[in-house]
């Protein structure tokens, strides 16, 4: 092969790589498009990582509005009402820093005031280790659900409302199997009730015991 046919498919196989990051992503929300071009990618037993830019674009716009950089995982970016104010949010992943090495998300809210995302830390926790993935969300109540695990036979699921713009533990449960042999488990309930807290404990049925009915 001479060299100018090598330079000529080294030039389109580099241009395909540019064009393949520079898509346009149009299906992942209602209101906002994002082009995500990526480099410095690198692999290793917890997934791979790239120096990424996410623009972002209104819908129809030629223009983005705004860009975002960030070390970025494997998975997609993630749109939704995270606060429950009626915008939109933005959540991109950040590589497999939740528990078990399950994906964790930076996020963004949206702000009407600048018209761009702002980065949350608060909200960036409750998406990091210990926590397994990104929180769910209850549109009807209005809050948000974690879930952790501690080592063998030892879970957390939590819930969080909305207080002052930020996430309030407001329910917490226990289901601690790592006593007796795992032939029961201690199951520990928290709730904020009227600004306080209220706790009960009880015995009750493995998660073993449980899918075994």
């Amino acid at each position: 092969m001479n060299r100018l046919l090598l330079a000529v498919i080294l030039l389109l196989l580099y241009i395909s790589t540019c064009a393949q990051d520079d898509v346009r992503i149009t299906r992942l929300s209602s209101k906002y498009d994002l082009v995500a071009t990526q480099s410095n990618c690198k692999n290793d037993w917890r997934g791979g990582k790239c120096d990424a830019t996410v623009q972002l674009f209104r819908k129809k716009a030629r223009m983005p509005f705004q860009s975002i950089s960030l070390r970025a995982g494997d998975e997609p970016p993630i749109f939704g009402d995270f606060n429950f104010d009626g915008q939109e949010d933005l959540a991109i992943c950040d590589g497999t820093n939740g528990g078990y090495v399950t994906p964790s998300y930076r996020v963004y809210l949206y702000s009407p005031l600048t018209s761009r995302f702002a980065y949350s830390p608060s909200f960036t926790e409750l998406s990091q280790g210990p926590a397994m993935g990104f929180f769910d969300i209850d549109k009807r109540n209005k809050t948000l659900a974690t879930s952790t695990k501690i080592g063998s036979g030892y879970f957390i699921a939590r819930k969080y409302d909305i207080y002052r713009g930020k996430p309030r533990l407001i329910y917490e449960r226990i289901h601690d199997e790592s006593s007796a042999q795992a032939d029961w488990a201690v199951i520990t309930t928290r709730r904020l009730i009227g600004g306080k807290w209220r706790t009960w404990r009880k015995r009750g049925k493995t998660l073993e015991q449980i899918s075994a009915q």
